[in-house]
């Protein structure tokens, strides 16, 4: 799902991993590093996202996970 936080106007992005077992979640954008940042469930935020040089995120989900990446506006 894609949605923008009431309170601070951020965009998250949030991912549901469906099946039993792990599975990875890529995802690519040329927005700088700085603005990304993983969340909780409830929307807060709890570290930063780390991306390769060309802008890539890759992350191990696991079985019936729910990842959400906020951007920072």
């Amino acid at each position: 799902s894609l949605k923008m936080n009431e309170q601070t106007g951020d965009i998250l992005m949030r991912w549901y991993n469906m099946s039993q077992q792990n599975t990875n979640l890529a995802f690519h954008s040329s927005i700088p590093q700085q603005y990304f940042y993983k969340t909780t469930i409830l929307e807060e935020e709890s570290h930063p996202v780390s991306r390769d040089e060309k802008g890539s995120l890759d992350l191990l989900i696991g079985p019936c996970e729910i990842v959400t990446i906020g951007i920072r506006k």
